[in-house]
This record gives structure tokens, C-alpha cells and sequence, in this order.
């Protein structure tokens, strides 16, 4: 400005340099530019440079940014520099600004994410075949009951997937209602069958909650921290995912959308015929036989190698295997050509050997292909947006961080939020992809 009004030329390493700048007959600086000789308007052919840094340009932005309803950075400078205002660094002032925007968090902000966690200890203890389980529930599907003078009735079915955790083999029941009694019969037809379970993991299914309190089971919900590892040590636990969160229980997820794709592929040459209750629990056993025969590990090519590490090779066993046992010793590829007992206990020695030197090696080169970076853990006090899928975005209620829940890792995947329903203050425990953040708790 001295040197403007001195009528010296502004120094080279000055940021407005090359525009030209020059004091009209108010005293305002404004834009030289090659344009003088346009017929546009004088605020459009030299408009008054204004300093990046300075509160009037975070005032203008703030008001011309509304002025064209919260939409980018290109909408935002172009009706700055309409108005007449040239801004130095003002695309990176507009960036900052809209970064920081509220409006603008609600309307395009990205749900929050963490770094993927660890994978959890009762997946990487070698155990029975389902000790660890975890269970949901799919379908329906319409078949015909029982025949009527008028034809066929048809009625639905539903299936429930018990998948272990450590050997990935998996189990289906099917069942003719989603209901607590319906799933009680099968939680107890699938004991019965593969003996004691340690762990059940689930989402929190209003069938599953049922069945926890009718067999009186200890349950661990996502905001226990204390009594977790006592009650893993204890009996039968059913620990519970937060509601809206399948990505959690991407374990047994993964396993129902095998089953669905087998499924399809029988149902298809089953077209034009009835399906009954008989058939489907024939076709989802068969899909159980087939999921539990895959490789759990790259097949090898060696001609010497002919085993194929998979969960039938466990299943299929006719004794018990007791996997802390000591007492008989180990065994090796020879014991498999003497007596059965022997070749028992062999095949499952071998199973837990390659399990360990294989199948463990493989879920750790299998790295993260998503949320691989450490971000900011929400924090007690944060104004969040909770995604609702069955509204639209502009209608997503807001909600503050009441309790962050730490993970193992000591990071927060999940989280207490306080909103507002009905009038009312009511408390919902949300994973944090289910969370937009929009104020941050600088406190």
C-alpha cells in the first residue's frame, strides 16, 4: 500500500505482484488486469483485492457461500469474484471454509472409520469345531406346505447358519418362523448335535435377544467392558455386535453369501417344481456338504502333498477329538495305515498342524483392503450425524458423543449417542460408520 501510494511498483516477491494491484480514487486496492477496456461492470473488471488472511475474507466467504446454498468451492468463488472481491489464496481459504462447514458435513460429509481391527482371540485359538460360533439368520423362502382343494398352500421359511469361528466349517437349520421359540429348538438341536459351545457371536436380532434370556445365558453387549473376560472364561457367552453394524460380523456374513450363491444354483434346476419343506432341507444340507469341503489354504501342487486342509477333514471324524488331550501321544502321516483309532487321531493332528503353519500365515498376509489408516477417535462431546437408512439424508437426526467404547487397540469403533426422539433424550449404542462428524469437542 506505501509504495502504491508513493507510485512505486510493488516488489517482486510480493503475492499480488503479478495482479496488477492499483488505489482507485477511494482507496481501495483493486485489480489492474489486462481487461480495462471491457464494457463489464468495474466491480467484474477490477475487483478489490482483499487479504486471505484477513477476518473480512472468512466473512465474505461465510456469506456467499450461503448465498449459493452450501454448494463447492468453483460455485463459491465464482459468486465471490461476481460481487466484485478478489480474494489472495482464496481457493484454499474456500476449501478450508467448506471443510469445516457444517451444512455442508450434513449434506455430502463421509461416515467415520478407524482403522480395521485386530481380528479377535477366539478366531486364532485352536479349538473344537464350533466352540467359537457365529450365528445369523437368512432367507425366507416361499414353499408349498400341504396341498388344499383348490391346489397348493405355500408358506415361508427361514434358515440359521451356525459358522465356527476357527475351523470355518458351518452348520444349517432350518427353521419355519423367526420367532425366540423357533431358534431355541434349533440353538438346542445344534448342541445337541456338535456338542458345548464356548462363544455365540451375533447381531442384536430381536430372536436372538429372546433366546439369550430364555436359556439363560450370559450376554455381552458392545458397552461391557469389565466382566467381558471373566464371562469369556466362563460357560457359554453370547456376545452381541451393535445394531447396524454387519461389517462386524463379516465372518459368518461371508458364509451366507456362499450359501445363497450354491442355493440359487440348485433352486435354478429345481424351476417348475414344487418346492417343499423336505426338499429345501435336503438342498441346504447338501450346501453345508459343500461349503465344508473347500480348501481352507491354496491347494498345493506337490504330488507328494495329496491332504487338502479342509473342514470336513475334522468334521467327518467318528470320535471324539479332544484337542488338550496328552495322554495318547502324537501322531503323524504314518500312524494313518494302522488302526482306526489311530488314524483319528492322526487326521486331526495333522489338521491343527497345517492349521497353525498354513491356514494362521494366510489371515495375516491377508492385509486390510479397507480403513487401513489411523484417524481421530471420536470423543465425548462430539455433535455427530446418525445415518438412518430408512430416511432421507436432510431428515438424519443429530446426536452427542456420550461414552466412546474402546476397542482391545484402545481405539473407538463404536460409540453411546445421545438424540433426541419423540421429544424425548434417548440413548442408542451406534458403530461410528453410522456417524457423520460435525463439531468437533475442542474441550
Amino acid at each position: 500500500m506505501d509504495c502504491l501510494q508513493q507510485n512505486e511498483p510493488v516488489p517482486m516477491c510480493s503475492q499480488i505482484a503479478n495482479l496488477n494491484p492499483f488505489l482507485d480514487e477511494q482507496g481501495m486496492l483493486r485489480v489492474g488486469g489486462r481487461i480495462v477496456n471491457s464494457d463489464l461492470r468495474l466491480k467484474e473488471k477490477k475487483p478489490i483485492i482483499v487479504p486471505g488472511r484477513h477476518h473480512i475474507a472468512m466473512l465474505l466467504v461465510r456469506h456467499y457461500h450461503g448465498k449459493v446454498r452450501h454448494q463447492g468451492r468453483h460455485f463459491t468463488d465464482g459468486a465471490v469474484r461476481s460481487a466484485g472481491f478478489w480474494i489472495v489464496g482464496g481457493k484454499r481459504l474456500i476449501s478450508s471454509f467448506i471443510h469445516k462447514c457444517v451444512t455442508c458435513r450434513k449434506l455430502r460429509g463421509k461416515t467415520e472409520c478407524q482403522i480395521m481391527s485386530d481380528l479377535p482371540e477366539d478366531r486364532l485359538e485352536p479349538s473344537p469345531p464350533f466352540t467359537n460360533v457365529g450365528v445369523d439368520a437368512f432367507g425366507p423362502w416361499t414353499i408349498v406346505s400341504h396341498r388344499t382343494r383348490g391346489g397348493y398352500a405355500n408358506s415361508k421359511r427361514w434358515a440359521i447358519l451356525f459358522s465356527c469361528l476357527v475351523t470355518r466349517a458351518v452348520h444349517i437349520e432350518l427353521i419355519e418362523e423367526m420367532s425366540s421359540s423357533a431358534f431355541i429348538n434349533t440353538v438346542r438341536r445344534f448342541i445337541s448335535l456338535r456338542s458345548q459351545v464356548k462363544i455365540f457371536r451375533s447381531d442384536r436380532g430381536t430372536n436372538f435377544i429372546g433366546a439369550v434370556d430364555k436359556l439363560r445365558i450370559d450376554s455381552i453387549n458392545v458397552e461391557d467392558g469389565p466382566f467381558r473376560k471373566f464371562l469369556y472364561n466362563s460357560g457359554t457367552t453370547w456376545i452381541f455386535n451393535p445394531p447396524h453394524s454387519s461389517h462386524m460380523g463379516g465372518a459368518w456374513e461371508r458364509m451366507i453369501g456362499i450359501t445363497r450363491r450354491i442355493l440359487d444354483s440348485m433352486l435354478l434346476n429345481h424351476t417348475g417344481k414344487s418346492l417343499t419343506h423336505d426338499v429345501l432341507n435336503t438342498f441346504l444340507t447338501e450346501v453345508s456338504a459343500i461349503i465344508n469341503s473347500r480348501p481352507l489354504v491354496p491347494v498345493s501342487t506337490d504330488p507328494e502333498d495329496p491332504l487338502i486342509l479342509t473342514p470336513t477333514m475334522l468334521l467327518t471324524q467318528k470320535t471324539d477329538y479332544i484337542f488338550t488331550s496328552d495322554q495318547l501321544g502324537d501322531f503323524n502321516e504314518r500312524d494313518l495305515h494302522l488302526v482306526e483309532w489311530k488314524r483319528v487321531q492322526a487326521l486331526a493332528s495333522i489338521f491343527w498342524s497345517r492349521w497353525r503353519k498354513e491356514y494362521l500365515p494366510l489371515l495375516q498376509q491377508q492385509q486390510r483392503q479397507k480403513w487401513i489408516e489411523h484417524r481421530r477417535d471420536l470423543v465425548k462431546g462430539d455433535v455427530v450425524l446418525l445415518k438412518d437408512k430408512n430416511l432421507c439424508r436432510t431428515q438424519w437426526p443429530m446426536g452427542v458423543i456420550m461414552n466412546p467404547l474402546k476397542s482391545s487397540d484402545d481405539h473407538v469403533r463404536k460409540a453411546e449417542v445421545r438424540t433426541i426422539v419423540n421429544g424425548k433424550p434417548t440413548i442408542y449404542t451406534r458403530p461410528i460408520v453410522d456417524m457423520i462428524l460435525l463439531v468437533e469437542n475442542c474441550l
